[in-house]
């Protein structure tokens, strides 16, 4: 339980309400592993890349839905054939999700429990798909009524797939890295050189004004919206510092007590990076903005009524931008989250810090 944390999380997390992770155990039994792989229960969410020239990772959906397929249908259907618990014949990753109940699957046998795996085609699918099927970025999970725990998901396997691509030489040593125990790590030749999947903290505020009527928002170049300022805490930072310091930076203002409100995993960061943002209310202890615009496009104060009518337009879907009601990001993003909380009357005069 945090200051603001939504009902059901946000939007990317929730896995747990559909797939149960792996043990630590079981990533490392081998035996089960290949069991997993042979069982006609085991569905597979299928990823591609795309053929333009980012080769964007997508997810096969259909209705509405991911769509999770058999083995035999990866084989014949898409010609997608797996013979090993690491990858597939061509190369692509084989990720191990979780176990959960197979009511997502396509037979009528909905007792029992089935294991969720993840297979990557390193090429673009275009032959095997049938009508409605088609290929989704992680980005564009924001745009279809998906299930919650679902497109979080989706974002484990978007996340830990970029991550694989990006990590296959070890650091340490600079020899070749392969995929073991499930795609949960990768390990080079030789005792200790293993690498394992990382995670950027993130900070993103609502910085309310001294006298806690005004909420400080910030357009970031080639923006179409206003929203809270935010980046990534550095090396031997706090939280705290690193929300004190981004405000400084980005905006000129100097920010005093910061409270945690919520934190939302965001795997489809554009750094390329599976990004953990955590969101903070913070309180300014000066107003004069100083904008600097390699860091943002521009920077103003919102009172407590304005922000509650961009919430308002936001949520009926029909918000019409202007000077004084800009763009704010939906209820998927952080953001929205910490201007609701403000919106809704939070001020720090109700915490003795």
């Amino acid at each position: 339980m945090s200051l603001g944390e939504p009902n059901n999380g946000h939007w990317y997390s929730g896995m747990e309400n559909f797939i149960n992770r792996p043990t630590p155990t079981q990533l490392k039994d081998k035996d089960l592993l290949k069991k997993i792989l042979l069982a006609d229960t085991t569905k597979f969410m299928v990823i591609h890349r795309n053929a333009d020239k980012r080769q964007r990772l997508e997810v096969l959906y259909n209705e509405n839905r991911i769509k999770w397929v058999s083995r035999k249908y990866l084989n014949d259907q898409l010609h997608l054939p797996i013979n090993d618990t690491e990858q597939t014949t061509g190369g692509g990753l084989v990720l191990l999700i979780g176990s959960g109940n197979n009511n997502n699957n396509d037979n009528n046998d909905n007792n029992n429990e089935a294991w969720y795996l993840a297979v990557e085609s390193t090429k673009t699918i275009k032959e095997g798909l049938v009508a409605n099927d088609k290929f989704i970025s992680g980005r564009e999970l924001n745009n279809y009524a998906f299930d919650q725990s679902e497109v979080a998901s989706c974002g484990f396997v978007m996340a830990l797939m970029k991550w694989h691509q990006g990590a296959k030489f070890s650091g340490k040593s600079g020899k070749p890295t392969k995929s073991i125990q499930g795609g949960s790590r990768r390990e080079a030749p030789g005792r200790g050189d293993r690498l394992y999947p990382r995670v950027d903290p993130a900070v993103i505020m609502a910085v309310l004004s001294p006298d806690n009527d005004k909420c400080l928002l910030g357009q970031y170049a080639g923006g179409s919206f206003f929203t809270c300022l935010a980046g990534f805490v550095e090396q031997g930072e706090s939280v705290e510092e690193a929300c004190r310091r981004e405000t400084m930076e980005e905006s000129g203002i100097r920010v005093g007590k910061v409270l945690l409100h919520s934190t939302q995993p965001w795997p489809i960061g554009r750094a390329g990076a599976c990004e953990l943002m955590i969101g903070c209310m913070a309180h300014a202890i000066s107003t004069d903005i100083n904008v600097d615009t390699d860091e943002i496009g521009d920077a103003k104060w919102f009172t407590r009524d304005q922000v509650k009518q961009m919430i308002e337009r936001t949520d009926a879907g029909n918000a019409k931008p202007s000077k004084e009601l800009p763009l704010i990001p939906g209820k998927n993003a952080m953001a929205y989250h910490l201007l609701r909380c403000f919106a809704e009357g939070f001020t720090f005069n109700n915490f003795k810090l």
